[in-house]
């Protein structure tokens, strides 16, 4: 009996947190991973989307430690991971305060990216991951720029605008390595 008044609380909790959430599970697009109508998403569906290009940054470059055959593309990767597991952080810190429960999940599209990226090698995978870490970077610094415009909530508009710099200095540090690697024969 004491199971199952359990186990009935714990649904109804659940059900109290979901109905209060807004936040809707990650869409993916077949041609971008960041077409996306951000007009009608919430405050954490944007703070996630922004968290979400993170992620994927950082599974790149963890992916690139492993996959790529160049020190120099090494070297950038692990200073990337780097950089961006102390980002994860910030944004994990700054979520709890606001209560907002972030999303761990990529979207298929990312997953898709991902995949098929490890699938090459040599210099092939090393041209691709840079272009495919420039987009995403890309799509980081937008979707940060985009949470600092959107967001109703003051503390998440201040606090995008004032990591945004740093996320600006990692696209243009990405944009100038994507730019030398492409140049590689």
């Amino acid at each position: 009996m004491k199971k199952i008044i359990k186990g009935f609380a714990a649904v109804a909790v659940c059900i109290t947190i979901f109905s209060q959430m807004s936040c809707k599970p990650a869409q993916s697009t077949s041609k971008s991973i960041s077409k996306t109508d951000s007009v009608s998403m919430s405050d954490a569906e944007l703070y996630n989307k922004a968290y979400s290009y993170l992620i994927i940054n950082e599974q790149s470059a963890t992916n690139a430690l492993t996959n790529s055959t160049s020190t120099e593309v090494k070297a950038y990767s692990k200073d990337l991971k780097a950089d961006y597991g102390t980002l994860r952080e910030e944004f994990r810190k700054f979520a709890k305060q606001k209560n907002i429960t972030l999303n761990e999940d990529l979207t298929t599209e990312m997953i898709s990216m991902n995949t098929d990226l490890t699938k090459l090698s040599g210099s092939d995978y090393d041209k691709q991951y840079a272009k495919t870490v420039d987009a995403t970077q890309t799509d980081l610094s937008n979707a940060l720029t985009t949470l600092s415009s959107k967001v109703s909530d003051p503390e998440i508009k201040k606090w995008a605008t004032e990591i945004s710099p740093l996320i600006n200095s990692y696209s243009s540090k990405t944009k100038d390595f994507s730019d030398k690697l492409s140049q590689m024969k």
